[in-house]
């Protein structure tokens, strides 16, 4: 799905690379690598717990400032990447899979260009994303329970530094793939075209902000949240503001924001399924 819906872009690859690439790779390439991305400006230091504040940030300071001997300034490698076009026309691929030939499943991604992290429509497409999935949400409750049509279906939402994207899975029997497949594009058609219910509404709210403070019980994770937010510019506090933008999502901001983000006449469709 990535290959297909970022024809130029880095978000098109494998995370975990290729056999080819990391077999070609020396030691002189991982330095090089390593030393254009962690340098002193890229630092960002969390400390969550039951710390004495002034002792951390004294040792913080003996430890980092001056830079530590080895870690040189380096340059990042965010500054001359193409950015992610909008898709003007359907994009679709099947892929036959030798391995599946004694399967009956099917995988299918369909889905769009989303938000970047630092965007306003990544909390109305979060709503969006809760709404439609989900065991009480619209995809399981319509495609698996009432029309048997999924062994299992979600929603995939990714923000990234430039677009990300927001995408529908599902698993189906390889018999019943044009079936589901009109199936995902009907319900994202009804988020397109109709205002959701008040309690759609209610319900999606309760459900992100309740699952993003059950993931910062942990010291750790609220380290982890702190950092990675101060790095990518939001702020550290940004655990302070969350909940309060999804709680300002409107029914009209999902609806508009809908209406942006998927054009019913260009988006990514993916199929993988068994040989035969």
């Amino acid at each position: 799905f990535s290959e297909t819906l970022y024809e130029k872009h880095p978000y098109r690859m494998n995370l975990l690379g290729t056999r080819e690439l990391i077999e070609g790779y020396k030691r002189e390439d991982l330095l090089k690598f390593y030393e254009s991305i962690v340098y002193p400006d890229a630092v960002v230091i969390s400390i969550v717990g039951d710390v004495n504040t002034d002792d951390v940030i004294k040792r913080a300071n003996e430890l980092f400032v001056p830079a530590p001997a080895g870690l040189k300034q380096g340059s990042g490698i965010m500054d001359e990447i193409f950015k992610p076009m909008p898709q003007e026309k359907k994009r679709d691929k099947v892929k036959k899979r030798e391995a599946f030939k004694e399967k009956q499943q099917a995988h299918i991604a369909i889905g769009f260009l989303g938000a970047t992290i630092a965007g306003s429509d990544r909390y109305p497409l979060q709503v969006i994303s809760s709404i439609m999935s989900g065991q009480g949400g619209r995809l399981f409750i319509e495609l698996r329970d009432k029309k048997a049509l999924a062994y299992s279906v979600s929603t995939v939402q990714r923000d990234g530094i430039e677009p990300g994207f927001f995408a529908v899975y599902m698993g189906t029997s390889h018999d019943k793939t044009n079936e589901a497949v009109n199936g995902i594009l009907d319900e994202i058609k009804k988020i397109v075209e109709q205002v959701v219910t008040d309690e759609e509404l209610k319900r999606a709210k309760a459900e992100i902000i309740g699952n993003y403070e059950i993931g910062l019980q942990e010291a750790s994770d609220r380290a982890s949240d702190m950092a990675f937010n101060e790095l990518y510019g939001l702020g550290y506090d940004e655990y302070k503001r969350f909940a309060g933008k999804i709680e300002s999502v409107t029914k009209e901001d999902i609806l508009n924001t809908a209406r942006r983000y998927f054009d019913m006449n260009a988006y990514t469709v993916v199929i993988v399924r068994p040989e035969k």
